[in-house]
């Protein structure tokens, strides 16, 4: 009896296939659902970003910290749309009021 090598070839390339598409498959749908999750939370972080008010000029005279996006920084002086800060000894830098995330009058 004779045994049909060329077949059995065949179906173990065809099942191999098979096991290597649907592992495919799986990490394929595990990466959008993870695109999706990171996209929503981006557009959540968006719209958070977009409905927040800048603090008012009282809430920045009575303050002696803001934070922008880079961090804490020491008020050095209130202006009417600016706010300079310390960023190292004898260095200010202006912000933009609307710059300004937080501000805080704890030391």
């Amino acid at each position: 009896m004779r045994r049909d090598t060329v077949s059995a070839y065949r179906r173990r390339a065809r099942d191999t296939e098979l096991k290597v598409d649907q592992s495919v498959a799986a990490v394929q749908a595990e990466r959008d659902a993870d695109w999706q999750a990171r996209k929503a939370a981006a557009q959540q972080a968006t719209t958070a970003e977009r409905d927040r008010t800048p603090p008012s000029r009282a809430e920045l005279v009575g303050a002696t910290l803001v934070r922008d996006r880079y961090g804490w920084h020491r008020i050095a002086k209130v202006n009417r749309t600016t706010v300079d800060v310390y960023i190292g000894p004898g260095v200010t830098k202006r912000l933009q009021v609307d710059r300004v995330l937080e501000a805080s009058s704890s030391p």
